[in-house]
């Protein structure tokens, strides 16, 4: 047998596979489509595999949580009196506002002055709720 028999015996084999995988058949015939299906493919597939990663991560912590919060709630059960503080609450406590009354003891501030304070409470409020939403904004997107 002859090398032309040879290579018009692949050639033969080669159109053969193509014929029986037609979608090959057309990667072939368009690379470029292909390559760009390939790379869109691969950029998909990296996405799942982040969000897969993101979910194991987020069942190992909330796994490790588990029994802390379970002691945390036979506590709760055992002694009704305890209920543990939350961050939330601490911080709350922490950055509450003075009121008129404790900031006005003796009457000497204006009456002016009284307004610009609480306006720029107000604004130190507003601020720290804007950032309370956008850490909230971060933690749906993040999930």
């Amino acid at each position: 047998m002859g090398a032309q028999a040879v290579q018009g015996a692949v050639g033969e084999m080669i159109q053969d596979w193509l014929m029986g995988h037609p979608i090959l058949g057309w990667g072939v015939a368009h690379p470029l489509w292909a390559l760009g299906v390939i790379v869109a493919l691969l950029f998909m597939s990296g996405g799942l595999l982040r969000a897969i990663a993101q979910l194991t991560e987020q069942l190992w912590i909330d796994l490790l949580r588990l029994p802390m919060r379970v002691v945390r709630w036979g506590l709760a059960q055992l002694f009704p009196w305890w209920k543990p503080k939350s961050d939330s609450t601490i911080n709350t406590q922490n950055s509450a506002p003075v009121g008129l009354h404790e900031q006005n003891h003796n009457g000497s501030q204006s009456a002016n002055q009284q307004l610009y304070e609480i306006m720029v409470r107000l604004e130190q409020i507003q601020h720290a709720q804007t950032l309370l939403l956008q850490d909230i904004k971060e933690l749906l997107l993040k999930d």
